[in-house]
């Protein structure tokens, strides 16, 4: 198989922020979510600081809702106690979109001492100081494969259209990228912290909830460049950009929260 490229940040200059309706959506779907796990969190043992780390923040929009909605929950519980905001992604991401975004948003909404930082580097990896956070997000991030595979899929441009061994290759990958992004979060969030991660999510037989809208711009696509429009598909089928990891629907089971949602709150013990 050929040498995966490394997934990249996400298209600058407020591109993805005037694209990402549905990721919008999603967050706006998990608010209970959010609130349930700035709930839970103990502040009896945080000292005057309390850290939290949006990982895959992307360019702005998306990362504001979110940890908007987390630190006015915190803000809600104490007044006073400084909150820390950390947005991460990849290096190539546009940080300037991304604390411009914050500032003109919960920034100023929030009241009390709130300070915003960012950090560059793959969420695959420890990106904050060990035992520094208490409450990390992820929010319509953690479906990207750390690298991004080329090989045949003929019948679609999404995981779910893989079969055989391309479908088990995707599948160990998976797998793989889920156990260090656990790995990386458990080192970075303090004990009793909270973990919640938002995304897509499997509904039947391995199919995501967005099977058949995934299906017709595959559709068009292939029309499109049959008739000159776009150019031709590529032999050895479209690019597998994502995927939905075996451990987290199992966990997903475990936590009863509901597969169609993606979401799960971890506690760290």
């Amino acid at each position: 198989m050929p040498e995966p490229s490394v997934t990249a940040g996400m298209k600058a200059g407020g591109f993805y922020d005037v694209h990402s309706e549905y990721q919008r959506r999603v967050i706006d779907a998990g608010v209970k979510s959010i609130r349930e796990m700035v709930d839970s969190l103990d502040l009896t043992p945080v000292g005057s600081v309390v850290t939290i780390a949006d990982y895959g923040c992307g360019t702005g929009a998306t990362t504001a809702r979110s940890v908007g909605l987390a630190a006015q929950a915190l803000r809600e519980r104490d007044r006073s106690r400084t909150i820390s905001a950390v947005h991460c992604d990849q290096v190539t991401n546009d940080f300037n979109q991304v604390l411009r975004t914050a500032h003109e948003t919960y920034v100023r909404e929030v009241a009390g001492p709130l300070f915003v930082s960012a950090v560059g580097g793959s969420f695959f990896e420890q990106l904050t100081p060990t035992g520094s956070v208490h409450l990390g997000m992820c929010s319509n991030a953690a479906h990207w494969f750390r690298r991004q595979p080329e090989m045949e899929m003929p019948a679609g441009m999404y995981f779910s259209a893989a079969r055989g061994e391309a479908r088990q290759q995707l599948a160990r990958m998976a797998a793989e990228d889920w156990v260090a992004f656990l790995r990386a979060r458990g080192a970075e969030i303090l004990s009793g912290g909270r973990m919640l991660v938002q995304g897509i999510a499997t509904v039947k037989e391995g199919e995501v909830s967005a099977e058949g809208l995934l299906r017709l711009m595959w559709e068009v696509g292939r029309t499109m460049a049959k008739d000159g429009l776009l150019l031709p598909l590529r032999k050895r089928g479209d690019r597998a950009d994502a995927k939905w990891r075996p451990a987290r629907q199992r966990l997903c089971r475990a936590k009863g929260r509901d597969r169609r949602s993606g979401e799960s709150i971890l506690g760290i013990v």
